[in-house]
């Protein structure tokens, strides 16, 4: 794209005739994206704090309150985490533009479901082929972050299961007791620590598809997280526009 040094903040008319500005994300969305991030990252530095006894019992000597500290860390993150969660479904159908809602998220049409193949191969340099153009998710995205959205109700949910044990008697709570009963804690305890893992081992692959996106086809994908729009050359033609 091209820029120029200038004192004077240019208008949107006077921008280069090549591209045009599309406005993507909205600024709740942003802010629920990076505070998302945030609370994972604080979920998953507490849970392994508690998951490892060397870090607990080492600290206990000289702060006996240590574990319960981190207890209560990450109950609050996975509270805010499940805050987050029903503001993000709600925005599935609330939200301000078509490349927010629901069927942008999830990979339904045809055409995108013919396309992910496609856009697959390019991302894995298997193709070298101009693939399919989105404003919003292509259908890759579309498919990952579906799927990183399940894992994450699975992580809240069995969280809760494992939370449900301090105070059973709870009239919401008995029903994840049940569960846990029907399961079994230990079980329970290793499928939410399995589901961090795969919360850690998504980011670098989260952080490598956009920084590709944003090399290759050089429309700003990565920065729209920030920004909340792309530049998108006239003249292409968008799947999803």
């Amino acid at each position: 794209i091209p820029v120029r040094a200038t004192r004077r903040k240019s208008r949107r008319i006077e921008e280069p005739a090549e591209f045009r500005y599309v406005p993507v994300w909205d600024w709740q969305l942003r802010v629920l994206h990076w505070f998302s991030v945030f609370l994972i990252l604080v979920l998953s530095a507490t849970g392994l704090l508690m998951g490892s006894g060397r870090f607990v019992y080492g600290g206990a000597e000289g702060f006996t309150n240590y574990l319960s500290w981190l207890r209560l860390v990450h109950f609050v993150a996975g509270w805010l985490l499940l805050c987050a969660a029903i503001l993000r479904i709600a925005g599935l159908f609330l939200a301000s533009n078509q490349f927010q809602r629901w069927y942008a998220l999830f990979p339904v049409r045809v055409r995108d479901l013919k396309n992910l193949v496609q856009v697959a191969l390019n991302y894995l340099f298997c193709r070298f082929d101009r693939p399919p153009h989105y404003i919003g998710h292509n259908p890759l995205q579309q498919v990952a972050y579906t799927a990183i959205f399940g894992v994450g109700l699975l992580a809240l949910f069995t969280g809760f299961a494992l939370y449900a044990l301090y105070d059973p008697g709870n009239p919401v709570f008995r029903y994840f007791v049940m569960f846990d009963d029907l399961v079994g804690v230990q079980y329970v305890r290793l499928t939410h620590q399995f589901v961090m893992w795969i919360f850690l081992a998504f980011i670098p692959i989260h952080v490598y598809l956009s920084v590709r996106a944003d090399t290759v086809e050089r429309e700003g994908a990565l920065s729209s997280i920030v920004s909340g729009g792309r530049w998108c050359r006239k003249g292409t033609h968008f799947e999803d526009a």
